[in-house]
């Protein structure tokens, strides 16, 4: 047995209100489907009226979800302040917001600021990651190959999912050189990588840093360059 609504928007008051998605509508509606018993996975409310926001889950494997929410922009080419919201999430986990670097900690429920035209990127993951482990060595001539490992470490026996890893080099000025920069899957969270250090590099002090893309965890490895 189905069941039906009919509004009546003839008031362009209301017809505006609704297009725009405004709080007061969009609390009626899903009033209407909670009281047949269905409720949406993620939820995005606010004090005041934000923006109508596309919710987009994906991942969803044993280890990390991911939760992107894209607020509608109703004014093109307008800048818009972030109004407070609380998002939802249907099971908790250690939740990272991927966009602003913020580590939430272990919840199903996080403060944040929806902007009309600005997305937001959540991961959801069964681990809190500590921090990253680098093998390296202390030194290495031009013209040889850099050999390292990276891995993350992280709390409780949980098997990581593929995580994206930023790996850096800076030279003894301390200024990232952008031909050694690359993005790296870190299958479960590790990976083995090597770099060919260029014949006629400076010689020095220089840093290896890798960078969790995720969490936003990074470690440092200093190493000689002979």
């Amino acid at each position: 047995k189905s069941k039906s609504v009919v509004d009546d928007l003839d008031d362009p008051d209301q017809v505006a209100s609704a297009r725009l998605g405004s709080t007061a509508i969009r609390g009626f509606y899903n009033g209407l489907l909670k009281n047949q018993g269905i409720t949406p996975p993620v939820t995005v409310s606010g004090q005041y009226d934000l923006p109508p926001c596309s919710v987009y889950r994906f991942g969803g494997n044993e280890a990390v979800e991911y939760v992107g929410i894209l607020p509608v922009h109703s004014t093109p080419g307008e800048i818009q302040k972030p109004d407070p919201a609380t998002v939802g999430f249907p099971d908790k986990g250690y939740v990272y917001d991927v966009r602003d670097k913020i580590a939430h900690g272990f919840t199903d429920e996080i403060h944040t600021g929806i902007a009309a035209g600005m997305p937001k990127l959540f991961a959801i993951m069964k681990y809190d990651v500590k921090g990253i482990e680098i093998e390296a060595p202390k030194q290495v001539k031009r013209g040889e190959l850099l050999r390292f490992s990276a891995g993350l470490n992280i709390s409780g026996d949980s098997t990581p999912a593929d995580h994206v890893f930023v790996v850096e080099l800076s030279n003894p000025d301390g200024k990232k050189v952008s031909a050694y920069q690359k993005d790296i899957v870190a299958k479960k969270g590790k990976l083995r990588h090597q770099i060919p250090v260029a014949l006629n590099e400076a010689k020095g002090i220089w840093t290896l840093t890798v960078i969790d893309v995720i969490t936003n965890q990074r470690a440092a490895h200093q190493f000689t360059v002979k």
